[in-house]
């Protein structure tokens, strides 16, 4: 069997180089995805080293032989193998010409490139990847199927059956219509008849409005199907989605996971219509050959020998067209995530007044999209045009021959106008189901999209107990981590005690890990070894959706929704506790600001919260954490925004509360409020003597006068 290349793209950022892996590992027999090494081999949002890549092949049975060499020596690699492009991307060599390269590339796909352009991106490194004798091949696993999608929708099988029973009783009017046409010509005018054509056209006429009340019912069931569909399964996959691992968010770019929710639409579009659709056309292409065949068998025999011509065609061209759609849909991510991308920084554009930078990095990818799109539609013009040609020429020659059968007595007209009716109907539902196959045959491309969200694993938990309370106490018992398994520890060795009420703060250098600490402390990231303790229980056995209903948190990269300040607040709780939030808001000292506002608290922000300064938008976060009356609230650079003596009326409220409280801050101000201070390092956590700390901060020398000019 011929050993075929796939195209594997990329669905994170940074995951070239295990797409590479995917594809050559795929090439020799060895079926796998990319969701499947995901799940076997964690990479970080930096993405894999040649090192790394090397680790992987060798666990995976491929010996690895890594190379430098110039251009023109590509020629004498064993393809595939995977090259080092651009300084930061991986792909696989597929192919060797005299005046260029073929590679698949993980973020554009199958690519022809010149060597003038190989010279400027290749950086000189391959790796050659060959199966080991202990190589074994793998099966693709079962991937994501439509089923899962429609087994849970209310209804759905009563809903097909209607729309079918309904489609039928629409259609077989349908096959009517050509032997009214035929009975006229053939038995009225000859014998002038006009009771005999008032009957039929009054019969008829009936046909017609049960036939158009049929058609009016079946839309309206199709309607209700859509939106049960659409509703039901949308909602379903949204809540599967907020409830992946924070990393999955983390890897993506946001314009590809609102793709893949678009993927939705279409499949959503065929399941409702186009499937009933394509078991209609299909009856009703037998049907119509059947009575074709009556009319006349070897004329017959040559209509489908243009079906068949005509089919073969879109079967060889299919391969072509699904790999055009998916770089129009990859393009369209990327066009999107962009522009959501310069639409959410548009401050940071203005004051860098880097606006017709980003514009013409958007045009650019906005002329990639629309060029694949016109890709698209150059190949369905193609379609259109083959399928002129090809039934063209069959309707040349069947009139030809029927015109024959006249002369030669063996056909009336009559028969000749139903026959060609019946041949029109039967070629436009042959078309309408030949493309609706091709259409459910391109829905893998979108299932495929669906599936990288729907089959990614959602943080679970045990059965626990939700009536549990929490006291506030926590514990890490020797914690690790690190992002993927080929880095070095962010964080090592760290033991930390914090008893319930507790007032701590973390300190420590930038970069030593402190944020992914509270995500840890949080639930939100899993750590590489070692145990977090609440109340004495593991995370996972006290629950984690249990923790987070007695936590709160006021973090760097927290956001406000669109919606009033009240809102805001409360977390568009549908019944909100105002004098509660007032309390928060008090509390958060930011009440007099909303206060000073001619709508107060129903005044209306942006998800950006324009209309508020950058200290208020971090008092109403905060304000938004205490109005959950949690037990243990982490903050991490809560008042960084804040003057200081807003900051140190924050401290002094936050400090009264009876709850647990982690701060994680470099000011002294916020640091001093704490019951005890604790400095993070490579090394580990240590507790550090309150007192000696800002004594040693105190007696630090001021920098002389020449050096302050400097700066």
């Amino acid at each position: 069997m011929k050993r075929v290349l796939p195209v594997i793209h990329q669905s994170e950022r940074a995951e070239c180089g295990l797409a590479s892996l995917a594809m050559v590992l795929s090439y020799y027999g060895f079926e796998t995805s990319l969701l499947e090494l995901r799940l076997k081999y964690s990479i970080s949002s930096n993405g894999l080293t040649l090192d790394s890549m090397i680790q992987i092949a060798n666990d995976l049975e491929l010996s690895s032989r890594p190379l430098k060499l110039e251009p023109d020596a590509l020629k004498a690699l064993k393809a595939p193998c995977i090259l080092h492009w651009n300084m930061n991307h991986f792909v696989v060599l597929k192919e060797v010409k005299s005046k260029s390269i073929i590679i698949h590339d993980p973020g554009k796909g199958c690519c022809e490139i010149s060597f003038a352009e190989v010279n400027k991106r290749f950086t000189g490194v391959a790796l050659e990847l060959l199966p080991k004798t202990t190589f074994k091949k793998k099966e693709p696993k079962s991937v994501f199927s439509m089923r899962q999608l429609w087994s849970d929708i209310v209804g759905l099988k009563s809903s097909m059956a209607k729309i079918f029973v309904l489609s039928l009783f629409a259609q077989f009017f349908t096959i009517l219509t050509p032997y009214y046409l035929q009975t006229v010509i053939d038995r009225v005018i000859p014998t002038y008849n006009e009771n005999l054509l008032i009957i039929l056209a009054s019969a008829f006429l009936l046909v017609l409005v049960f036939q158009q009340a049929t058609t009016l019912i079946r839309t309206y069931v199709v309607l209700h199907l859509s939106s049960a569909f659409s509703i039901q399964v949308s909602s379903n996959l949204f809540h599967h989605l907020l409830r992946l691992p924070l990393a999955f968010f983390e890897k993506r770019d946001v314009g590809d996971i609102v793709t893949r929710f678009d993927s939705l639409k279409k499949i959503e579009e065929f399941l409702t219509t186009s499937f009933v659709e394509t078991i209609i056309d299909g009856f009703m292409a037998i049907s119509i050959i059947a009575l074709m065949f009556y009319y006349d068998s070897s004329l017959t025999l040559l209509v489908l020998f243009f079906v068949a011509l005509y089919t073969g065609f879109r079967i060889i061209a299919f391969k072509a067209f699904r790999r055009l759609n998916e770089n129009e849909i990859r393009s369209r991510a990327k066009e999107r995530s962009n522009f959501i991308e310069n639409i959410q920084n548009i401050q940071t554009l203005m004051s860098f007044d880097a606006q017709h930078k980003q514009s013409s990095q958007w045009s650019n990818l906005h002329v990639d999209y629309v060029n694949s799109a016109i890709e698209v539609r150059k190949t369905r013009l193609w379609y259109q045009v083959i399928n002129g040609i090809i039934f063209g020429i069959e309707n040349i020659l069947v009139i030809y021959f029927l015109a024959q059968g006249i002369l030669s007595k063996e056909l009336s007209i009559g028969m000749l106008t139903a026959y060609i009716a019946y041949k029109g109907i039967f070629i436009q539902r042959y078309g309408n189901l030949i493309n609706k196959i091709m259409e459910f045959r391109m829905l893998g491309l979108h299932l495929e999209r669906v599936s990288e969200v729907a089959l990614t694993q959602p943080i679970r938990d045990l059965p626990v107990d939700h009536k549990q309370t929490f006291s506030g106490n926590i514990k890490l018992k020797n914690i690790a981590f690190k992002y993927d398994d080929f880095s070095k520890d962010v964080l090592h060795n760290i033991h930390l005690d914090i008893n319930a009420g507790e007032h701590v703060a973390i300190t420590g250098p930038s970069g030593v890990g402190k944020s992914t600490l509270t995500k840890i402390l949080l639930g939100l990231l899993e750590p590489s070894s070692g145990d977090v303790l609440v109340d004495g229980k593991p995370l996972a056995e006290f629950g984690r959706k249990n923790f987070r209903r007695h936590t709160a948190s006021v973090l760097q990269n927290d956001k406000l929704y669109t919606g009033t300040l009240l809102d805001n607040i409360t977390f568009f709780e549908p019944e909100p506790d105002l004098d509660w939030a007032k309390e928060c808001a008090k509390v958060a000292q930011v009440h007099n600001n909303i206060m000073s506002k001619p709508m107060g608290y129903n005044s209306l922000i942006g998800h950006m919260g324009g209309a508020l300064s950058g200290g208020e938008k971090q008092r109403v976060i905060l304000a938004r954490a205490l109005y959950k009356k949690p037990k243990l609230l982490i903050m991490d650079e809560a008042t960084s925004h804040l003057d200081m003596v807003t900051e140190k009326a924050v401290n002094q409220a936050i400090s009264q509360l009876d709850i647990t409280r982690i701060v994680v801050a470099h000011r002294p101000q916020t640091i001093r409020s704490a019951d005890r201070v604790l400095k993070l390092t490579k090394k580990g956590i240590f507790q550090l003597e309150k007192d000696a700390y800002f004594q040693k901060k105190h007696d630090q020398p001021t920098p002389p006068n020449d050096t302050m000019k400097e700066i």
